[in-house]
């Protein structure tokens, strides 16, 4: 599913035009359906054509004013699948088979699990103030959408949004509390929390290019100076932070 914000065209229509170009140019490598969710405002056949050149199984309308994550818990609500991709925005591909890597990780950890495209330590504002704070990061990540909807919280607002991505509503933190296997997924593996910060070329590290897709943060560190650089990379973690010996959980 992909979000694109009514209240909001003028802003993230060039978002909306990357994402489409980016999915035609790097194919998912599943069969699939695509769902894109229209939140804040009235569609207009102007809003659709964006996704002309695609195949659009779906477009949902949310109003309830819980940004991202808000609508991925309304399409969740009302779409059936084995395996939902969530991306937001500002997510693009940059390469083939990004799907293909989500789908190994179900396949292999099992269909109950969280599949994040990118993991971080860092703390979150003020509703995490210790750190390490480890959380799956919501611009894109991967669930069966019948699990995803037990989670017992309803975000209604941004700060909400915090909350449920690395605040005390974490979601990473309920699906592990519930025995549901959490993992990272990149090119080269598939990471629990403790090792997520390990490999080489991950989200902050190196040229990013074990990361499955790039969003808005990748953009910022790709285009910031070495030391701010080093920085971003504190802040979302450095190896071994969790005090663990580095590992690749599976090729």
């Amino acid at each position: 599913m992909y979000i694109y914000p009514l209240d909001a065209r003028e802003a993230f229509l060039d978002n909306a035009k990357r994402w489409v170009s980016s999915y035609r140019q790097y194919p998912p490598g599943e069969n699939h359906r695509v769902v894109v969710c229209l939140p804040n405002g009235t569609p207009t056949d102007s809003d659709k054509a964006i996704f002309a050149d695609i195949v659009v199984s779906q477009f949902i309308e949310y109003t309830e004013g819980g940004w991202d994550i808000g609508a991925y818990q309304c399409v969740a609500s009302q779409v059936d699948a084995d395996l939902m991709v969530f991306t937001n925005s500002r997510v693009r591909f940059w390469k083939a088979g990004w799907m293909s890597r989500f789908v190994e990780a179900y396949k292999h950890f099992g269909p109950s699990g969280l599949y994040g495209a990118s993991g971080s330590y860092e703390r979150c504002f003020a509703y995490a103030a210790h750190w390490p704070n480890p959380h799956i990061r919501t611009s894109c990540f991967a669930t069966n959408p019948k699990v995803f909807r037990r989670f017992p919280y309803t975000v209604t607002s941004r700060d909400e949004g915090f909350k449920f991505e690395a605040g005390e509503w974490n979601f990473m933190q309920w699906y592990e509390d519930h025995g549901y296997p959490v993992r990272v997924v990149t090119w080269d593996g598939f990471y629990d929390k403790k090792n997520w910060r390990n490999p080489p070329n991950i989200f902050r590290r190196g040229n990013q290019t074990n990361c499955l897709v790039y969003d808005r943060h990748h953009d910022l560190y790709f285009s910031a100076p070495p030391q701010e650089k080093q920085k971003l990379e504190a802040i979302a973690g450095h190896v071994n932070a969790m005090g663990l010996a580095t590992s690749r959980v599976m090729a």
